[in-house]
C-alpha cells in the first residue's frame, strides 16, 4: 500500500521516514523496474510529478543507500544523474522533468504547487 504525503512541512528525509512510521509505514524503497514504474504511476494519478522516496547518499557522498536498509542493486537513475548539482543534492526523487520514471537527485526543498516537498510512504 503506497501513501504520497503532501502539506507537511519537513526538510529533512528521516524526519519523513519519521512520519511514515507515526503512519505506520516506512519511506517507500524501489527493489525493480517493476516496483518503479508502479510506484511512479500511482504518484502521476494522485496528480503529482515530483516526490521523494527512501534512497540516499546523505551519510557518504556518492554512496546511495536505502534508509530502511533494504539491500538491492537496483537503480533507476535518469542519464547523467545523480549529478550533484549542488552539495544538498542527496535525496532520490521522481521528478518532473523526466517524464519516463527515472530518478534525479534532489536536496529535499522541491516543491511543487506552493506544497512542500512530496514523499512517498509505504506499507509491506
Amino acid at each position: 500500500r503506497l501513501l504520497t504525503v503532501t502539506g507537511v512541512q519537513t526538510c529533512a528525509l528521516p524526519i519523513s521516514d519519521m512520519f511514515c512510521k507515526w503512519l505506520g509505514g516506512h519511506l517507500a524503497t524501489i527493489t525493480s523496474q517493476e516496483e518503479n514504474d508502479a510506484i511512479y504511476e500511482f504518484m502521476k494519478q494522485d496528480g503529482l510529478d515530483n516526490a521523494y522516496f527512501g534512497f540516499s547518499d546523505i551519510e557518504d557522498e556518492g554512496e546511495w543507500k536505502w534508509i530502511d536498509g533494504t539491500k538491492s542493486d537496483f537503480t533507476n537513475w535518469h542519464t547523467g544523474e545523480p549529478n550533484g548539482e549542488n552539495s544538498k543534492e542527496n535525496y532520490a526523487m521522481f521528478y518532473e522533468k523526466y517524464t519516463d520514471g527515472t530518478w534525479n537527485d534532489g536536496d529535499f526543498t522541491f516543491a511543487q504547487r506552493g506544497q512542500p516537498s512530496v514523499f512517498i510512504c509505504e506499507w509491506d
